[in-house]
């Protein structure tokens, strides 16, 4: 049988567009996806957070069918006013399709869908990639709960991504043959090819993106350079080492608190550190092929696909514990680290050992190859697959009681 799926989602992202694309290529699937928003089609959109415009050199539409819808916000954005498309409704009132995957409960559009199951008759999948890592106030911890406790009983079918998005959805009580895998995955084809490619250049592209020392171990962070992200505990954690190992540091991406942290730099007269700002998807590889270890000291950081694109290059990793899917990717002492947020001291341990010693390093690396080939697009058509023969052996929405 092969299933009629529509995939509900914000806007044209460069992690999502790989994905749909071979889902659309799935023999199994029929895959229509719905946006809410053209933010980055046409033009480069601006980026609050990275400081930028943005316009992602991938192709972001091409290979699956998708429609665009009108979006009647009056300030388009990833947020629940920001995407109002009431023309959702009419589009799955006459499609009646197998399943309706929604990535998410936050904007006006999802909601549109939920309370108008009744008349459309749309088999709802829900996914989501939250964790109860974030930390929020009390009232609006309970009005959370409430709302999200009475909304998931009314869910058929959700997908997690990983173990502690699992735990988010039963801390709501949604039971367990409810979920269905859904592993974060990037298109490990695409990047394993691209390693394959880069990394017998490693020392050639060093030289040409101008780092000095090509022969010492060089660490990596790729993401926002925004509060969210603790960079400064990187640079903490590098004045502790100073003196005693030796070895690179590069920063790939910009944000609010770049330049404070290249100020800090200088004033801690750090060498081989290297900033290159923002940098297109196309370029990303570049700086997997020519690093050792991921760092990522975030405060908050679900599901990080930059941490699965470093696994295609066997990297190694040294992350905070709230980073939600390092206990099923990384595994403390698997490919790498996990030390509790906001110490610096674990940090710079952490780095001091995998710099100097490689045997340690190597088997990382080794580790993160093999734990990659697990997460992939084929794993996630699988899930929806199994969550789609629920849908359609369960009675339909509109006739439960």
């Amino acid at each position: 049988m092969k299933y009629r799926l529509a995939i509900v989602a914000s806007h044209p992202i460069q992690y999502q567009a790989p994905l749909f694309r071979a889902l659309a290529q799935d023999p199994r699937l029929d895959v229509t996806v719905y946006y809410c928003w053209d933010f980055g089609i046409s033009e480069a959109g601006f980026d609050k957070e990275l400081g930028v415009k943005v316009k992602w050199d991938i192709p972001l539409l091409d290979g699956y069918r998708y429609v665009l819808l009108k979006n009647w916000s009056f300030k388009p954005a990833p947020s629940f006013f920001g995407q109002i498309n009431p023309s959702i409704v009419r589009e799955l009132k006459e499609k009646k399709f197998d399943g309706v995957l929604i990535q998410g409960y936050v904007t006006m559009t999802s909601w549109f869908i939920y309370l108008t199951r009744w008349y459309t008759g749309a088999k709802v999948i829900l996914r989501g990639e939250a964790d109860m890592g974030k930390q929020n106030g009390a009232l609006k911890n309970l009005v959370k709960s409430l709302v999200l406790k009475n909304l998931f009983k009314t869910i058929p079918t959700f997908l997690y991504s990983y173990q502690l998005n699992k735990e988010f959805f039963r801390h709501f009580d949604v039971p367990e043959e409810k979920l269905f895998f859904f592993p974060c995955a990037v298109d490990n084809d695409f990047w394993g090819k691209k390693a394959g490619e880069l990394e017998p250049k490693r020392d050639e592209i060093k030289k040409s993106l101008g780092i000095k020392n090509i022969k010492v171990p060089t660490l990596v962070f790729i993401g926002k350079i925004m509060k969210r992200k603790k960079v400064f505990d990187i640079l903490k954690a590098c004045v502790l080492l100073k003196g005693k190992v030796e070895f690179n540091v590069l920063f790939v991406g910009d944000g609010e608190d770049r330049k404070a942290l290249e100020d800090g730099v200088r004033e801690n007269n750090l060498e081989n550190f290297y900033f290159f700002g923002f940098r297109n998807q196309s370029e990303i590889p570049l700086f997997c092929a020519v690093s050792d270890i991921l760092l990522l000291p975030s405060e908050f950081d679900p599901s990080p696909k930059q941490v699965n694109e470093a696994m295609n290059f066997g990297m190694a990793f040294i992350v905070s514990d709230r980073v939600g899917t390092a206990p099923d990717l990384i595994k403390d002492g698997g490919c790498g680290f996990i030390y509790k947020f906001g110490d610096v001291n674990a940090l710079s341990g952490h780095m001091e050992k995998l710099v100097s010693d490689r045997a340690l390093l190597k088997m990382f690396k080794e580790n993160s190859l093999r734990t990659v080939k697990n997460w992939s697009y084929k794993k996630d058509a699988d899930g929806i697959i199994e969550a789609l023969q629920s849908l359609n052996s369960q009675v339909p929405y509109e006739r439960r009681k």
